[in-house]
């Protein structure tokens, strides 16, 4: 029985693969030359320069060394090659393109590559010539409270809950506090005798250090209202019952020194400024092409495109 075409060539693929990794085990001592084959198996041959090119090709800069250090990246690269030029040499043998059709896709993906290395490199020359820690300060001056570390109180509270209490009873209970913390009693102490906040009670009502946006809004601008270590707020009401706030100590809003947000924000700025400097690698390429432009007749062009698209080539 004759197997199928697209199956036979899997087989044949995953049967060199194996070969593949177990030339390259048997061969981890060899010191190899830039154009010694790596492997060179059915007419295709791979050397390090290929393997070099392919990684520069598809791996950003930045990339390429984390990921050849990756176990194994290089037999997948190996792999990938081959692929690519079996199915290449596939195609030529079966003559499933035309040839016009691979001559034009293969000069249009060297301009493309030719284009993305020189917009690569007039991007590079332009971002040379910026200064980057300029741009960093100024994005650090212009959100100075994105780079604050906020203001931060203490606080401790004694909390009076409504449910299962008259309106009366409670008003009673607030007074009673009101009057004894102004007698000098010990507000801790009567956090611990009376406070409906179990978890806060039994540490005399203290909450700790809290930021705003952590809170209730009620009990959020009470706190904040406060200025002096010390000081008692008025009774405040939120959905969890009444509040009454002491200050135990605050930290006023600190800006976060520009040194260790620095590099940080040069990386913003230079991911941000991308598109601008590639916008002003291309400019002088569409004030060129521009007054041409404007003479075409879309219409017309639009019909011989459509047409062109749905025939051979």
């Amino acid at each position: 029985m004759r197997w199928p075409l697209f199956l036979r060539n899997q087989i044949m693929v995953r049967l060199l693969s194996v070969c593949i990794y177990s030339f390259l085990g048997a061969a981890l001592a060899v010191a190899y030359e830039p154009e010694q084959p790596v492997v060179d198996i059915n007419g295709v041959i791979i050397t390090p320069y290929d393997i070099a090119r392919y990684t520069e090709f598809n791996l950003a800069a930045e990339a390429r060394l984390s990921g050849l250090e990756r176990e194994r990246a290089l037999l997948q690269v190996i792999e990938n090659l081959y692929v690519l030029r079996r199915a290449a040499q596939e195609q030529a043998s079966q003559d499933y393109l035309p040839p016009e059709q691979l001559a034009w896709v293969a000069g249009y993906e060297r301009t493309r590559y030719a284009a993305i290395r020189y917009f690569d490199a007039n991007r590079d020359t332009l971002s040379d010539s910026i200064d980057w820690e300029q741009r960093a300060r100024e994005l650090y001056l212009s959100n100075p409270e994105g780079f604050s570390t906020g203001k931060r109180v203490d606080v401790s509270h004694i909390l009076i809950e409504i449910e299962n209490r008259t309106f009366d009873e409670w008003v009673s209970l607030v007074q009673d506090i009101r009057t004894r913390l102004s007698a000098g009693e010990s507000f801790e102490a009567l956090a611990v005798e009376l406070s409906d906040d179990a978890a806060s009670a039994r540490k005399g009502g203290a909450l700790g250090p809290i930021y705003k946006g952590q809170m209730v809004t009620e009990f959020e601008a009470a706190a904040f209202a406060l200025t002096e270590p010390g000081q008692v707020s008025e009774p405040v009401l939120s959905k969890f019952g009444v509040h009454i706030v002491r200050l135990n100590s605050l930290e006023e809003a600190t800006l976060i020194p520009f040194d260790r947000v620095q590099r940080g924000l040069e990386r913003e700025a230079k991911e941000s400024a991308q598109g601008s400097l590639k916008e002003q690698s291309v400019l002088p390429f569409k004030i060129e092409v521009g007054p041409s432009i404007q003479t075409v007749d879309e219409e017309s062009l639009r019909e011989v495109v459509l047409r062109l698209i749905n025939t051979d080539w």
